[in-house]
């Protein structure tokens, strides 16, 4: 069980996550600096499918 409960907890991080990213802009980069590797990975994403908030942030 504890696998499962590992793997939930890490699903259920990303999911408060990306919301966080998406809005970074709105709240003034409020806790941005915490999820740098995951901006890294938003950047070359947008490259294939830009995405609304990675335009409004620059």
């Amino acid at each position: 069980m504890p696998r499962i409960h590992g793997a939930k907890k890490v699903r259920d991080l990303a999911y408060r996550t990306i919301p966080t990213i998406e809005h970074c802009h709105q709240i003034q980069q409020y806790q941005c600096h915490k999820y740098e590797w995951f901006n890294r990975t938003l950047k070359t994403t947008s490259r294939i499918a830009p995405l609304t908030h990675t335009d409004k942030a620059k």
